[in-house]
């Protein structure tokens, strides 16, 4: 669980790999009411591989690089960072 939920609600969570399954680090974050997941390797080079699965998820989650994880982190304490998912249908 969260133990800054209030902080997580309505926005879309920054969350490092590591520690605990990708889809369980989703799930606290949906019951947090994060509105989306991105999910920072914790590693260089190369993307997290997502694995695992909860159908009760209904947001979006995408793994990230290292680099553009600590990024978007670096820029946190200093302003707001706006960011969009999209999904292509395609």
């Amino acid at each position: 669980p969260f133990t800054n939920a209030a902080q997580v609600a309505g926005k879309i969570a920054l969350i490092e790999r590591g520690f605990c399954p990708f889809n369980q680090k989703v799930a606290n974050a949906q019951a947090a009411g994060a509105t989306a997941v991105l999910i920072a390797n914790n590693v260089t080079p190369g993307l997290p591989s997502m694995a695992g699965s909860n159908a009760t998820i209904v947001i979006p989650s995408l793994g990230i690089t290292q680099a553009l994880g600590n990024a978007i982190r670096a820029q946190l304490p200093t302003a707001t960072v706006n960011a969009r998912l999209a999904v292509d249908t395609t």
